[in-house]
């Protein structure tokens, strides 16, 4: 009897703890009643953290660096943006324009210009924010900044300025053509909200590893464009993360000790006219085609692009001979997602040593298969 009472009090007070739901009486047959929606809400909790300071390096020789970590964070849910920043010299510091050729002044003349998110501080300490990017929640903005300092005659470590930044709420929606930096790459946002890799800004010539993402800042990156990572850039191991879409030739004449290509990704070509040519070159990621008269009534085609020594691809690269005539290529690997193959695509890579496909020959479809790569140089594991 004891635990019956005891479970109704539990019960009655359980009741007794929820939300109230006043009663509307409805007394026709058919009759309506108009009830409210009351939304009881705390307030939404605004937290932003920015730099506390922003270091400029000066040599000797007077080459100017910068911090490439500065990030402005936002630590709370709703999306921010940076509405305004002003810019207020220190001691006897004179705020000039960013672009003034301060090399032909006077030594210790105590000049210095600035430049926020490529915007330009002007003589007032004022600076646009129309490339500064939406701060979706519980993420960060790279803060690409610049500086200019006059020419000084010894040493010196002093705050020179103070930069205020006043955040706000995003209250519209998703700006499109505006410009971002999460380090090491420079994006823009698209009309459908996506972004769309524009610039790296990492080292180009050092045989680091490069990732291409899939994210950044908060927004799905749809299109790498990033035309300077070709021309002689050296890379170690360049991962295409999933989903990626590749704009033509931005790795070719690049260097690259391993490629990796994950899943769905997208190699984005076009044609251009080519002198005199039989046909317009074929531009891809990964290297150019042309097909070329050689000799009287004979045609042949040429192929050039990245040097490029592995590669792993989980995706089907059925491009005509994206990496043909490659002299570096010496091992690729297909992932067991990879059921289409073009054997076009190693068609005159005289180093190729082996093709490793982790699917079984039955589940693959051949394309161009009357020509290209021997079969015997593919070895099934699947």
């Amino acid at each position: 009897m004891k635990k019956i009472i005891s479970m109704l009090l539990a019960v009655v007070l359980a009741i007794s703890c929820s939300a109230t739901a006043f009663a509307h009486e409805v007394t026709t047959d058919g009759g309506s009643g108009a009830v409210p929606v009351v939304l009881t809400q705390k307030v939404t909790k605004f937290s932003v953290t920015v730099p506390t300071v922003l270091p400029v390096y000066m040599s000797a020789t007077h080459e100017i660096e910068v911090a490439t970590d500065a990030k402005i964070i936002n630590n709370g849910f709703g999306p921010v943006c940076v509405k305004s920043v002003q810019v207020d010299s220190l001691k006897d510091w004179k705020l000039v324009e960013f672009e003034s050729d301060l090399t032909g002044g006077k030594v210790n003349e105590h000049k210095y210009g600035l430049q926020f998110m490529w915007s330009d501080v002007q003589t007032d300490g004022t600076c646009a924010v129309d490339n500064f990017p939406t701060i979706k929640g519980n993420g960060s903005m790279h803060l690409d900044y610049d500086a200019n300092i006059s020419v000084l005659s010894g040493a010196l470590e002093e705050n020179i300025a103070m930069v205020t930044f006043v955040v706000g709420w995003d209250d519209g929606s998703i700006v499109t053509g505006v410009l971002g930096v999460e380090y090491p790459w420079k994006y823009i946002v698209t009309a459908d909200g996506t972004a769309t890799l524009i610039e790296y800004l990492g080292d180009r010539r050092s045989g680091e590893d490069l990732v291409v993402p899939n994210e950044i800042a908060g927004y799905t990156v749809k299109a790498c464009a990033a035309t300077n990572l070709s021309g002689n850039s050296v890379f170690g191991t360049v991962t295409i993360q999933d989903n990626v879409e590749l704009a033509p030739e931005i790795f070719y004449n690049t260097t690259i000790d391993k490629l990796v290509i994950g899943k769905n990704v997208v190699f984005q070509t076009n044609s251009i006219p080519c002198g005199n040519e039989l046909l317009p070159a074929l531009r891809t990621p990964f290297g150019m085609s042309i097909r070329r008269t050689y000799a009287v009534n004979s045609t042949r085609t040429f192929y050039s692009g990245a040097k490029v020594k592995t590669i792993e691809t989980h995706s089907p690269i059925t491009v005509y001979a994206i990496f043909g005539d490659s002299s570096t290529i010496t091992n690729v690997t297909f992932g067991p997602e990879v059921t289409t193959i073009d054997r076009q695509m190693f068609r005159g890579c005289v180093n190729l040593e082996s093709i490793t496909v982790q699917n079984s020959q039955d589940n693959i479809t051949w394309l161009n298969e009357q020509s290209g790569v021997s079969i015997t140089k593919y070895n099934f594991v699947g």
